[in-house]
């Protein structure tokens, strides 16, 4: 292999995978997600996040803080249109639409935004909602 490609990382990345399933990660308490990949003619850098078991992610994280911030409850179920819907992730870079929820009964995604949010969602309940 003189230089990088998509094809040969591509078989580096598979071996990349086995060699990390081979890692003892019970005895540390971790698992291991081999995300994505940027390279040069000479150069390939895998992005490689451990996690520690139970640990809270930064989306999670990041959810529960704008939660908290803009009062709302994540336990909370919502009926719109005669489906049940969760709040589930807060995505900060989405400015318009940052909150996500999921169908409950197919499990699909969709956004609103933040006033949609705090509408459905609140800790405490809207007297003013329909």
């Amino acid at each position: 292999m003189t230089k990088f490609d998509r094809p040969s990382l591509r078989i580096l990345r598979s071996d990349l995978e086995e060699l990390l399933a081979t890692f003892n990660t019970s005895k540390h308490g971790i698992t291991f997600d081999l995300g994505g990949c940027t390279y040069s003619d000479g150069e390939a850098t895998f992005k490689l996040k451990v996690i520690k078991n139970g640990a809270k992610t930064r989306k999670q994280e990041d959810t529960e803080r704008f939660a908290s911030l803009e009062g709302l409850d994540l336990t909370k179920i919502a009926n719109l249109s005669g489906d049940d819907y969760s709040l589930t992730e807060f995505r900060p870079k989405a400015s318009k639409r940052p909150w996500l929820i999921t169908k409950l009964k197919t499990g699909q995604l969709f956004t609103i935004d933040t006033e949609t949010a705090k509408r459905h969602f609140s800790i405490k309940d809207n007297v003013f909602s329909t």
